[in-house]
């Protein structure tokens, strides 16, 4: 029997467990006509956002080269914000212009949230994104100190795969 990883069981180990530089692979595979299957290689930053109110928060950026359907590949972003200020975490798309706390405040969308009051030797429940008509079910695997998976299973009218994104801490911090 394999030992898991010990995962973060409050909102300030998370903060502390996610914030740096990680490495990122994702594997789209969908069924026939539910999706592009392809892959994603790059990385992911969670740097702290500080902020007048005083909330724990961290940006997330993610960055790389997706390829999709075996074309050629494209550049391909993606930013969150992660409120690590009270349990459960909420995670929001970042969807602002301007680049100051502030202005990444006010433009965040809900995502997703993610329960951390759990037992700490088993990964944190799944959490859930209603994206009408499709539904996304993730789930975190916290691997070591340095490795980590969030597995996306998507089903719906348009949409029918999983997506599994894998993280690798950097040495570059």
């Amino acid at each position: 029997m394999s030992v898991k990883a010990m995962r973060p069981r409050t909102a300030e180990a998370m903060y502390d467990y996610l914030r740096g530089r990680w490495q990122l692979t994702k594997a789209m595979d969908y069924t026939p006509g539910g999706g592009a299957s392809g892959s994603f290689a790059g990385k992911a930053t969670f740097e702290p956002l500080r902020c007048a109110d005083g909330g724990v928060r961290l940006t997330y950026l993610e960055e790389g080269m997706a390829t999709l359907g075996g074309r050629q590949s494209i550049a391909a972003t993606k930013r969150l914000l992660w409120d690590l200020t009270t349990a459960p975490v909420k995670v929001h798309f970042d969807e602002a212009l301007a680049r100051d706390p502030e202005s990444i405040l006010a433009s965040s969308r809900f995502f997703h949230a993610i329960d951390l009051a759990d037992d700490p030797r088993v990964d944190p429940p799944p959490f859930v994104h209603l994206c009408d008509p499709d539904t996304y079910r993730g789930v975190f695997a916290f691997e070591s100190d340095a490795a980590f998976a969030i597995t996306w299973r998507v089903t719906g009218p348009k949409k029918d795969g999983t997506i599994i994104g894998k993280y690798t801490r950097t040495s570059d911090e």
